[in-house]
């Protein structure tokens, strides 16, 4: 079974596509984009809507991927910039 996993963290978005095969993951495809989310809290204790709108692109160009890929599942986590930003 392929699965695949996007996380939104303070710096980048990542994609992983895996196989599962005997209970061992096994990586397919990676990618990641540069979007330093975290930086820009920092700066302005929120994330901008031109920042949401590059975050948003970005994982939708991971889902893309992992779909054209079979994934059988695909999940999407959104890690600190979710727990920081107001």
């Amino acid at each position: 079974m392929r699965i695949g996993v996007v996380d939104i963290g303070s710096n980048t978005t990542r994609l992983l596509v895996a196989s599962v095969e005997d209970g061992v993951i096994v990586p397919i495809d990676k990618e990641r984009v540069r979007l330093g989310l975290g930086e820009e809290i920092e700066r302005t204790g929120r994330v901008s809507e031109t920042s949401i709108a590059a975050a948003a692109k970005a994982v939708r160009k991971h889902c893309a991927v992992a779909r054209r890929a079979g994934v059988a599942s695909l999940d999407v986590f959104l890690t600190a910039p979710g727990r920081q930003s107001d």
